[in-house]
Formats: C-alpha cells, sequence, structure tokens
C-alpha cells in the first residue's frame, strides 16, 4: 500500500468500539495476501471476538467470529480489493452480570437422512460468561417446521465462570416429513436474557447425511504442503448404500490444478481402493461450491459408525487448504471431526478447534431398509419349509 488510514473508537458511554476504515491507495506492487488480525481480546485467545475474511472478497462481506482464530482465515488483505471508506466494524459491549448462561451452539445435523439418521439427538453447549459458578442447567429444545419435537431438562451441572458445558436432549426416534426444521434451545431467566437463546436450521431428506448446514463457510482446512485426509464421522443407521461424498472446496486460487479425492474409511482406517473415487483435479469452478466425489464401487453399510473423507496429495510450491469449514465456536462438538492418512490406516486424530467440516455422504436414497412382516393370513406350520434369499448389493466396510 502507498497510503492506509482507519480509526480506533472508544466510547466511554457505551463501551463500544468501533474499527472505522478510511482511504486506502495500492501501491504499484503484485496483489500479494497480507494476513492481519482484527478484533479485541480479554485474559487470553479464548475469551475474543475477531473478524474473518479471505483477501479475494470485500471489507462489507467479513464475518465474526466468537474466539479465536483457529484455521478459519484471519482478515486477510491484498492490495487489490480496497476498503471503502467508512467501513466500520462495531464491537457491542455486554453487561457483566452474576449470573449469566448463554447458549452458545446448537449440535444438530444441517442434513439428515429421513431412513437412516434416526434415532437423533440434539445437544448445546452452554457457556457461563457471568461472574459466579452455576450449578444448575434449565432450558428447552423446540424444532418446528416441517417436522415438531420439544423437549426441557433441568440437570444439576458445574460451570465455572468462563466455562462450558455440553447438555444433550431426549434423542429424536423419527421424523416423518421431507424440507427444513427450525431448532431452538432457550435458557431459562438469568440476569442477563439476550444471550439466552439460540436458532439453527437443520433439513430432512432423502438421503444425505451433513452437519454443515446452509450457513456461508467461514474459513478453510487442509494439510498445505503435506499430504492427509480430512474426516467426518456418521451413523448410519440401518442397511443401505453410500454412493458418493461431497467436499465443499474452499474459495482460495490455491486450490486450482490440485489434485483431491473423496473417500469412505471405516473407524478402524480401513480404505479400500473400491472406497475412495478417482482422483479429481480442482478447477477454477469447483472454487466455493460442493463438489462431489463418485466412490468406485458403492459402499453398503448396516447399523455402523463410518468415515466421510476429502484427501490431498502431498504438493511442493504453494500450501493449499481445499476443505471450507464453518464456524462451531472456539472448541468444536467431540466425536465428529477427524484428521487421518492418505490412503487409510491409524491413527486417526480428532480435531477440535478447526471449525465445521463441510463433508457430507451421499446415499442412494433408492435403497431402503427392508422389513419382512408376516400377513395376518399366513400361516406357519411345524414342518413346512420355505425360503427367503436376500442379494446384497455394493461394497461393504469394516
Amino acid at each position: 500500500y502507498r497510503s492506509m488510514n482507519f480509526q480506533i473508537k472508544l466510547y466511554e458511554s457505551s463501551n463500544n468500539i468501533d474499527f472505522i476504515y478510511g482511504s486506502f491507495v495500492a501501491s504499484g506492487n503484485a496483489p500479494t495476501l497480507i494476513p492481519a488480525n482484527v478484533g479485541i481480546k480479554g485474559s487470553d485467545n479464548n475469551n475474543s471476538v475477531n473478524v474473518s475474511k479471505s483477501s479475494s472478497i470485500s471489507y462489507s462481506a467479513a464475518t465474526f467470529i466468537d474466539g479465536p482464530y483457529t484455521n478459519q482465515n484471519p482478515f486477510n488483505t491484498r492490495n487489490s480489493v480496497l476498503p471503502v471508506s467508512g467501513v466500520a466494524y462495531r464491537f457491542l459491549a455486554a453487561p457483566v452480570t452474576p449470573f449469566d448462561l448463554k447458549v452458545d451452539q446448537i449440535f444438530t445435523m444441517g442434513e439428515i437422512p429421513l431412513s437412516f439418521g434416526f434415532p437423533h439427538q440434539v445437544k448445546a453447549r452452554i457457556r457461563n460468561v457471568g461472574t459466579q459458578s452455576v450449578n444448575r442447567v434449565k432450558c428447552g429444545l423446540v424444532i418446528s417446521g416441517a417436522n415438531s419435537f420439544s423437549d426441557n431438562i433441568d440437570t444439576a451441572i458445574s460451570i465455572l465462570p468462563g466455562g462450558s458445558a455440553i447438555v444433550s436432549f431426549r434423542p429424536i426416534a423419527s421424523f416423518d416429513t421431507l424440507g427444513f426444521d427450525t431448532v431452538t434451545v432457550t435458557l431459562g431467566q438469568d440476569s442477563f436474557l439476550l444471550n439466552n437463546s439460540l436458532t439453527i436450521d437443520q433439513k430432512i431428506t432423502p438421503g444425505v447425511f451433513s452437519y454443515a448446514n446452509n450457513m456461508a463457510p467461514v474459513g478453510r482446512a487442509g494439510y498445505g504442503l503435506d499430504q492427509g485426509v480430512l474426516l467426518v464421522k456418521y451413523y448410519f443407521n440401518g442397511s443401505g448404500i453410500i454412493t458418493s461424498v461431497k467436499a465443499h472446496i474452499s474459495n482460495d486460487p490455491t486450490n486450482i490444478g490440485k489434485t483431491v479425492y473423496g473417500c469412505i474409511q471405516s473407524l478402524s482406517g480401513s480404505e479400500p481402493d473400491s472406497c475412495r473415487s478417482l482422483p479429481v483435479v480442482l478447477t477454477a469452478a469447483d472454487l466455493n461450491t460442493y463438489k462431489e466425489f463418485i466412490l468406485k464401487k458403492p459402499v453398503r453399510l448396516y447399523n455402523q459408525y463410518f468415515y466421510a473423507g476429502l484427501a490431498q496429495y502431498r504438493v511442493a510450491g504453494v500450501s493449499y487448504y481445499p476443505l471450507s469449514i464453518q464456524n462451531e465456536g472456539a472448541v468444536t462438538r467431540p466425536g465428529v471431526y477427524y484428521s487421518g492418512i492418505l490412503g487409510g490406516g491409524l491413527p486417526i486424530q480428532e480435531v477440535n478447534s478447526a471449525g465445521r467440516f463441510m463433508i457430507q455422504a451421499v446415499i442412494n436414497d433408492g435403497i431402503k431398509p427392508f422389513i419382512i412382516t408376516q400377513p395376518k393370513s399366513l400361516a406357519l406350520c411345524e414342518g413346512v419349509v420355505d425360503s427367503l434369499t436376500v442379494r446384497a448389493t455394493g461394497q461393504s466396510i469394516s
């Protein structure tokens, strides 16, 4: 930059803080990524609020992160994208009260397959942002829209100031209708009510597993110059077939020309060649959208956990981080996001600070779980022999 100016304003009456950008003038140098941090911080990085953006988007399209930068973009800039004079980021001061619980995150799924994703359990992370310890949590869950469900819990649990705990609602046995639901978690009354409720969307689908929802990505994840696979863990209820993996490719030009593939792994890391897609060289058209990776052979699953993954190869030169992630707080939900070895195997290590991996598993929704019932008109008598032949297609993984 040849010149730049901005202001930081502190308001004594409201305790709000504004970051206000003035005019920037680019130098004659070639555009280069310049990372920075923009935010406010308390005693440590976990007690911070930050602003995130990629270098290719406008300053007005930046997003706020409640917590530290992890694998999200920091505040990335380059001299080919300048701020419009007057763009401002305002940090609003919240009152500090003795007893103040906050619904920090709701842990559901962005997409749940109707015939294969239930029972399903919604959880929530409750954070103590007050100054006093809390020994009891009362909160309610309401799901409305295409389907309906509600539950209330009153549980003894100790949360220190600044700490958090995850509460679990009653499992949902099944839903009947495809479409969007609104999921709301609400706390009982305390000293500050504006953070007592949080809402998120979920979609009941014919055949897609996805933790990611319809929110925009906030960052990217990957191995840089190294190789490996990023994984999400799902539970397949019943019997069916996975035909493909979809991964949202991050909006980063460094992905262009890089080779990746989709895969399904067992919990032991088993990844037969037929449980992968063919390698795919990413193009500009693949950026900032879901890319489908068709598996070489369908994978047959039956009442089991499995991983869906996006794998990348080692490269020289420019690092790349092909997978988009969504915000899920400073610490993500446990037991869901993992990193593994290219080609399968152990160790598989949990990742709890990167964000919500945008990886989906796609089911052949023409294959439904089957139930053999006895018609009322059928008499099964001793000595009568009949036979039933069941033929399964696809390759199993265990």
